[in-house]
């Protein structure tokens, strides 16, 4: 009895409810079935008459009212859907009826005993167990009391007896009956918990989709997996197996649309979320909390429980959290990881919910590792689109702009000598040429896929500096002090970008003549600086990020890209002087969103 009330609680914290829509169709297919219920009995009657014979006209007018009573509803329910109290009103009756055919037919030993199961049936397909055990119990006890009354009552009772009582008999009726009842319920309760299940992992594959991206995806998943287990927050721990860098998603149940925040962890951080001992899912609680269940209990790979023994090797990683529910997945040959619930309050079948914890993560799992690969994909496909249509540039259109100006050029020399009004205006039409082509290669550079790693981020840095100052005439320098670097690859594709719109908007709008990038360690941050002698922007002094943001000033994508990866921009301004814009990074656990 204790599972079955561990089995229902768990059911109702899934909340599968039925819509007003299902709700009215479950009544008309018992409508229906109650039609054919009373019919079918009129036909045994008919058949098969009663005992005792003086109260068969009864019998006949009760099946007649039960009859009637059904159609009544069925009718009724065609043209007005049933509310509460209705709904109630009917099942009140689906127990009466059968009580006063046995009344009038043989008591307990009535042939329409058997009515009462579609009381049974009726109430396990509207509610679940405890409905259906009382169900079970309001029939056994109505029983019970015409049994006494028809052996111990008044003279007018007693006359409905056509025999002696068996007691044996109605015991073992009695019995069957309330068996019947907790076993329909359980049944109905097994049916509707599975069917919750399933539509909760709906509900959680409905919220993943390719164009929301794989960070709002996992947000959505994380969120749902914590409110489901009822924690005060969830997290997730993925490594990516071809480069064995761990990163941790988290947000809070408070904040359900909040985007999870994702950072790089160290692997000693990493070990305290995934022992390589742990269980495939176990729960974990420390000794003496609130929480129910024994303190541990989990589950291996082939589902066989686990108990005591390995929970002396697990732990709890946060320190506020008193107990945790943890489960292993892997997706594809690329991830493998944690989904973890922090301080989860879990019915006291810890069995049953890690099983359906394994079930959520299997069927959730896939769905997102598809977001993966498509995005993936798109990401790949995008980046070979655009190289192909820069080498398109750099072939076509690049190279076409500076034959022209070439013939400019020499147009411009010939004319020199006979009209220095043509050859200004011939000059002019060069620069513009000279700056349509470095305009050009610029967007030929911004197109091209930035495919490197932190081994090539100093190299390309020089690299792209030294090409700017040949192609704009800015004297551009790189300076700095570092031989290797350890950011991950999304982010040295960021700040090369970074470099790149810095560069560009030096260019474009500062009117500098010299310009200075640089890239240092310091104070456990790495630092980016971009220097230049130019009119600066339309304000003084250092403003930050939020600063920026609230004075709606600085570079739009620049920011976003700092932003992006969690780094802190700061702007020093002096008109007339020039402008230095610094980007300052953590060199551990710095946030790495949209992997």
């Amino acid at each position: 009895m204790l599972s079955l009330s561990f089995r229902h609680r768990f059911l109702r914290r899934l909340n599968p409810g039925f819509s007003q829509g299902e709700e009215q169709r479950i009544e008309r297919a018992l409508a229906t079935a109650r039609v054919i219920v009373a019919l079918t009995s009129m036909v045994a009657v008919h058949v098969d008459p009663t005992d005792p014979a003086k109260y068969r006209h009864a019998a006949y007018i009760v099946l007649v009212g039960y009859t009637a009573w059904s159609a009544i509803i069925s009718a009724g329910l065609r043209w007005h859907p049933a509310n509460y109290y209705f709904v109630r009103l009917i099942h009140f009756g689906d127990i009466v009826w059968p009580s006063l055919l046995c009344l009038y037919t043989d008591g307990a030993d009535s042939p329409f005993f058997t009515l009462y199961l579609f009381a049974l049936l009726s109430a396990a397909f509207r509610w679940g167990i405890w409905e259906t055990a009382a169900t079970s119990l309001a029939s056994v006890g109505v029983l019970g009391f015409e049994s006494f009354m028809l052996v111990r009552g008044p003279i007018a009772w007693r006359d409905l007896e056509s025999g002696d009582l068996e007691v044996n008999k109605f015991i073992i009726r009695c019995v069957y009956l309330l068996l019947a009842g907790l076993m329909i319920g359980y049944l109905a309760e097994s049916e509707k918990e599975l069917r919750a299940e399933n539509a909760l992992i709906n509900r959680m594959l409905s919220r993943i989709r390719v164009d929301y991206g794989l960070s709002a995806s996992l947000s959505s998943v994380i969120n749902g997996v914590a409110d489901v287990f009822r924690g005060e927050r969830a997290l997730m721990i993925a490594c990516d197996i071809n480069s064995g860098r761990v990163f941790l998603w988290q947000t809070h149940k408070e904040s359900p649309e909040t985007r999870a925040h994702v950072r790089e962890i160290s692997a000693a951080e990493a070990l305290s979320y995934m022992p390589a001992e742990a269980p495939p899912a176990f729960y974990l609680a420390r000794p003496n909390t609130k929480f129910a269940g024994p303190y541990f209990e989990g589950l291996d790979r082939d589902g066989a429980r686990l108990r005591g023994g390995i929970a002396t090797e697990l732990g709890i990683p946060d320190a506020n959290s008193d107990a945790i529910l943890s489960m292993a997945f892997n997706f594809g040959q690329d991830w493998t990881g944690r989904m973890v619930v922090l301080n989860p309050h879990l019915s006291r079948d810890l069995e049953a919910e890690l099983r359906f914890a394994q079930t959520v993560i299997r069927q959730v799992g896939p769905a997102l590792y598809t977001v993966y690969l498509l995005r993936r994909l798109r990401t790949r496909a995008g980046a070979i689109e655009r190289a192909r249509v820069a080498r398109e540039l750099h072939d076509g259109a690049i190279q076409s702009l500076i034959a022209v100006e070439m013939q400019v050029d020499v147009l411009r020399r010939q004319a020199a000598g006979d009209s220095a009004r043509l050859a200004a205006e011939l000059a002019r039409v060069q620069h513009l040429l000279q700056q349509e082509v470095i305009n050009l290669r610029e967007l030929m550079q911004q197109m091209r896929p930035v495919d490197m790693g932190p081994q090539q981020f100093l190299d390309y840095l020089a690299d792209y500096v030294d090409r700017f100052r040949r192609d704009t005439g800015i004297h551009v320098r790189f300076v700095t002090d570092q031989q290797e670097v350890t950011l991950s690859p999304k982010v040295c594709r960021e700040l090369a970008r970074v470099v790149q719109e810095g560069l560009i908007n030096i260019r474009k709008h500062s009117g500098a003549r010299s310009a200075l990038v640089r890239f240092a360690s310091e104070d456990g941050h790495w630092t980016l600086m971009i220097d230049d002698d130019g009119k600066g922007f339309d304000f003084s002094g250092r403003q930050n990020m939020a600063a920026l943001d609230n004075l709606r000033r600085g570079p739009a994508t620049i920011k976003e890209r700092v932003r992006s990866i969690g780094g802190e921009l700061v702007i020093q301004s002096n008109p007339g002087e020039g402008s230095r814009l610094e980007i300052t990074l953590p060199k551990k656990g710095h946030a790495v969103y949209g992997q």
